[in-house]
C-alpha cells in the first residue's frame, strides 16, 4: 500500500451513485418480497395455529421452519454460488455456455430435491425427536407436519434457483 501502484485496481475515493443503486434495490427486490412474504406467512400460521391448537400447535411449526431452514440453506447457498457463473456467461453473451450451466443446474437441483425430500420423510421422526421428544404428543404431531412439508422440498428449490437465477441474469 505504501508505494506506487500502476494497477487499475487501486484504492480511491468513493462517490455516491444513486443510479446504481436504484438498480441494486430493484434487481434485488424478488428476495425482498420472497423474505417479506415468508415472514408474514409466518405470522399468519402462529395466529391460526395459537387460535386453533394453542402453543401446542405452534411448536411442532416452529421446529418444522428450523428443519426448513436446515434443508433450503442448500438451495440458498447453490443458488448463490451459481450466480457468478450464470452473470458472467450472461454479460460475456455465451448463451450456449450459459443454456449448458442451466442444464446442469436443473440435473442438480431435481437430484437434491428429491433427495431432500426423500430425507426430510425419513428423518422426520429423529428429528422430531431432538426437538420436541420430550412429549410423545407434540413428537407425534411434529412427525406428521413433517412429513407432508416434505413434499414441499422439490418445488422449493427450484423456486430459490431460479429467484436467484433472474437476479444473476439482472
Amino acid at each position: 500500500f505504501a508505494r506506487e501502484n500502476k494497477s487499475l485496481l487501486r484504492f480511491t475515493k468513493c462517490r455516491f451513485d444513486g443510479r446504481v443503486l436504484l438498480r441494486t434495490c430493484t434487481n434485488g427486490s424478488s428476495e425482498l418480497m420472497s423474505n417479506l412474504s415468508m415472514s408474514l406467512v409466518s405470522m399468519l400460521y402462529n395466529l391460526q395455529l395459537m387460535q386453533y391448537a394453542g402453543e401446542d400447535g405452534i411448536a411442532p411449526y416452529g421446529v418444522i421452519m428450523y428443519v426448513n431452514f436446515i434443508f433450503i440453506s442448500i438451495f440458498i447457498g447453490f443458488a448463490i454460488g451459481s450466480a457468478p457463473i450464470i452473470g458472467f456467461n450472461h454479460g460475456a453473451q455465451n448463451h450456449p455456455e450459459l443454456r449448458n450451466v442451466l442444464r446442469k443446474c436443473l440435473l442438480i437441483l431435481t437430484a437434491f430435491s428429491l433427495a431432500m425430500a426423500v430425507s426430510a420423510l425419513v428423518l422426520a421422526e429423529p428429528l422430531s425427536r431432538v426437538f420436541v421428544g420430550y412429549d410423545p404428543a407434540l413428537k407425534a404431531m411434529t412427525v406428521h407436519g413433517l412429513r407432508i412439508y416434505a413434499l414441499a422440498f422439490p418445488f422449493m428449490g427450484f423456486a430459490i434457483f431460479f429467484s436467484g437465477f433472474f437476479t444473476a441474469l439482472n
